[in-house]
């Protein structure tokens, strides 16, 4: 969500919510021998507790935060557009999240926050990728936007 002044954000909402999902019943695409787009698209394990990320192509902009010692539901995750990529940092319970656009959202147990990459107005910077560094003990993060441009950003 972006707020009036521009700034990146996410919002707090109580339950029960309703969730868009794209066209409602699964559609067929041009070629009849397509397989449809339905069901878990993305699935990862923390690497330090057992928490389950995983993205449903029903609902493609929504990251689900799943507790798998207790199976229950610990976080939902609605984002503005389709979740292109997530990951785990090998740290902890750090999970980074791109949209496709300037930012890379961030959640853990404790919250959410958002980060900006810093472009001048010609540029026009979309995080495709993303990498953490796979040393336990650094906390940087390496985002990529095509082939030409990257940024690296330290926590």
């Amino acid at each position: 969500m972006e707020s009036s002044q521009g700034i990146k954000k996410f919002e707090i909402v109580q339950r029960p919510i309703a969730l868009a999902s794209e066209g409602g019943l699964v559609k067929l695409q041009k070629d009849r021998h397509a397989i449809p787009r339905i069901g878990i698209s993305k699935i990862l394990w923390a690497p330090t507790r057992p928490l389950l990320a995983t993205v449903n192509e029903n609902s493609p902009q929504v990251v689900w935060i799943w507790d798998a010692a207790r199976i229950v539901l610990l976080s939902v995750l609605v984002h503005t557009s389709r979740i292109r990529g997530i990951s785990w940092a090998p740290f902890g319970d750090l999970l980074a999240i791109c949209g496709g656009d300037d930012c890379l959202r961030l959640w853990s147990p404790a919250g959410c926050s958002s980060i900006v990459v810093p472009h001048d107005s010609e540029t026009d910077f979309q995080i495709r990728k993303f990498f953490w560094n796979p040393m336990p003990s650094s906390r940087q993060i390496m985002m990529i936007d095509h082939e030409n441009s990257f940024c690296c950003c330290s926590m």
